[in-house]
């Protein structure tokens, strides 16, 4: 189906407005043998959790304040704290450059 799923590689270019089904495949692509299924099993847990939970304590949240919107207000601040939180972690973590070295490959984006 995939003719170089058996090797690894890099997206290369800007990955915005992909599906999740197209970034989960990218990283596949990125592991390879035995731990192909783990990270699979990780990526959708990762991808559904917050799925689960946010409506949850959205609501605890909207129960346990004074009125609906301070319960609103905080659970706004809340997700928007989260939303940092990831995209500063993100900003940390992510280096296509250093994974490409390390795989062997060259940079994304670069000639």
């Amino acid at each position: 189906m995939f003719p170089d799923a058996g090797r690894p590689a890099v997206a290369e270019g800007p990955q915005l407005g992909c599906q999740d089904g197209e970034v989960a495949l990218g990283l596949e692509r990125l592991v390879v043998g035995a731990a192909r299924v783990a990270h699979a099993g990780i990526v959708a847990a990762t991808g559904t959790l917050p799925g689960l939970l946010a409506p949850f304590l959205t609501g605890r949240l909207l129960d346990s304040a004074a009125d609906a919107s301070a319960g609103y207000r905080t659970a706004f601040l809340v997700a928007a704290l989260v939303m940092a939180a990831a995209g500063a972690l993100a900003l940390i973590a992510i280096r296509p450059e250093r994974d490409a070295r390390r795989l062997g490959l060259d940079a994304p984006g670069r000639p």
